[in-house]
Order: structure tokens, then sequence, then C-alpha cells
């Protein structure tokens, strides 16, 4: 007991002047008190993102100014692999932009992380990838020339997760409105798809499952993209497609740009057009399709507009 009074006296008087220095607004001082105030609740149930709460809030103290000129944020929905991973990092060599990889924001969500904690975390995880070449999956996503990893003026900044936003938003579909609540800034969802018969092969091998347990579950992902599509303002969507990006590159970025409300410099387009390969792999050649399968996800195509014009020749 006696042991348990010292550490909150010793917390009580580490907040106190940590409150001191921090708290130059009143706004600044509301933050504090709610991280201080998140931070116990974690504790006292134990959490597993205890450590992530303390180390973002310092981090978010300390960058506050860089934080603070944030204007957007920009997330990813879909499928596994569709293209995310390469989208995120051509993004994130945009000079106005940092687009960390496989953070998965939507769980610090609940747990009361605050605006500037989550934005700190996907700074962290930024460096993070940086530090493992930025490669992922057999594949280099380092874009040499531009700004990966620095920036000139930050002013969007986002995660690349989009099959696990999806499975988020499908066990909880109340996330995505605490998501507009919790990083205060407007929100940017780009929704990557790629072949569909690609993917689900891809999924297949990869999961190790079978066709029919891969299209199951694209499907149910395609279903979850298709409610948040509804839930958003036309200018918070925006499709991208994986066989549009590889063949018209500056093209898509540019379009892409514009949506996040950036510019397209050259110097940003030239060096991430040398990273995109020449074409598309196509994955559903590698296995046999039964003709009758092939027809009966070409009609379930058909039910969504952001997925109509694809097909096994297509």
């Amino acid at each position: 007991m006696a042991r348990t009074r010292a550490r909150r006296f010793r917390f009580s008087v580490l907040t106190r002047a940590w409150r001191r220095r921090v708290c130059e607004t009143p706004k600044l001082c509301h933050r504090f008190d709610h991280a201080v105030g998140g931070l116990i609740d974690l504790v006292r149930r134990k959490h597993d993102l205890v450590p992530d709460y303390a180390s973002s809030w310092w981090d978010a103290v300390r960058k506050r100014s860089l934080l603070d000129g944030i204007e957007t944020f920009c997330f990813f929905i879909g499928y596994p692999r569709s293209g995310h991973s390469l989208v995120g990092q051509l993004l994130n060599a945009h000079p106005n932009t940092v687009i960390s990889h496989e953070l998965n924001v939507l769980r610090y969500l609940k747990p009361g992380f605050a605006r500037e904690q989550i934005y700190a975390l996907i700074l962290d995880r930024d460096r993070w990838f940086a530090d493992r070449g930025r490669e992922w999956t057999g594949y280099s996503y380092d874009v040499e020339g531009a700004w990966q990893g620095t920036w000139t003026d930050l002013e969007v900044i986002g995660d690349k997760e989009g099959a696990a936003t999806s499975n988020w938003l499908a066990q909880d579909e109340d996330k995505l409105e605490l998501l507009r609540e919790r990083v205060e800034d407007p929100i940017r969802a780009l929704h990557v798809t790629r072949n569909p018969f690609d993917n689900i092969t891809t999924m297949a091998r990869v999961g190790d499952i079978s066709l029919a347990s891969a299209t199951r579950l694209y499907f149910r992902l395609a279903d979850t993209c298709a409610w948040a599509r509804e839930q958003m303002d036309e200018e918070e969507y925006l499709d991208v497609r994986h066989e549009d990006l590889i063949q018209h590159t500056a093209r898509e970025l540019s379009n892409m740009a514009s949506f996040l409300g950036v510019e397209a410099p050259s110097e940003w387009l030239e060096p991430c057009a040398e990273l995109v390969y020449d074409e598309p792999n196509r994955r559903r050649e590698e296995v046999e399709w039964d003709a009758e399968v092939v027809e009966e996800i070409e009609q379930r195509l058909d039910r969504y507009p952001f997925l109509a014009d694809y097909g096994f020749q297509a």
C-alpha cells in the first residue's frame, strides 16, 4: 500500500511539472489533461497500448508545431495484395505528405489516442519502415531522389493499411465517425482496386487458403468498401485502379495529389514513375479456374460500380 501511494505521489509530481511545461494555451491544457486521464485509464485496464500511448504523447508535445500545421488525414480501404503499398509509398515520396506503412490507425481510436498522438505514431512508423530499407514482401518501395522520410511543408498525413482498415470498419461501423471526430482534420479515403481475379489468386496463395475462401473474403471487403463509400461525401473518397496507375502513372498521381489538396511537381512525378513496373502481374493466369466460377464472380462484380469494369480477360 505504501509503495502504491509513493508511486501515485511521484506520478502526481511529474504530471504537474509536465503540465507547467506544455500548457501554453487553454487548448493545450485541455489536451494534456485528456492525455493524462487516458494514460491512467489504460494502465488500470492493463492495456497493451500503454507504451504507445505514453511515447506518442511525449512525441506529440515535442512536435506540436509541426503537427498543428497538418490539414488533411488520408487512409486506405480495400483488399490484400491490391497495390496499396505502392500507392502509399509513392504518396509518401511527395514533399508535403507522410504516409506510414501499416500502422493500423483505427486500433488507436477506442483506447482514446488523440489527434497529435496518432500523427506522432505515423511519423514514428515511417521511420521504422525507412530503417527496414522500405522493403516489403520482396519488393523495394524506395523512391530515389524524392521526399520519403522528409518534407518541405507537411500538409497531409496518413497510413497505408487497406485490408485491415476495411476489416475494422466491417466489425465496427462507428469507427468511421470516431475517426472523423478524433483526427479533427478533413479525411480522405483512397480505395485501391486491382483485377479481382488477380487479387483473389494472390490472397489464396499468400494466405494458404482455397480460391473459394479467398473469394468470400474478397466480397466481404467489397461490401465494406461499398458501405464506406455511401457514408462519405464525394470529395472524401477516391477510387484508384492499380492498372491505371501502372499505365498512366503521372496522370493518376496528379489526380491523387489534387484529391489530397497538394500540387504534383515534376520533381515528384518523375522519380515515382521510375519505381512503377511496366505492366500489372496477371496472377490469375497462374492457377486453373473453373469456367462456371469465373462466370459467377463476374456476375457478382457487376453489383459494384467500382468493380463492374473488371473481368477475367479485362
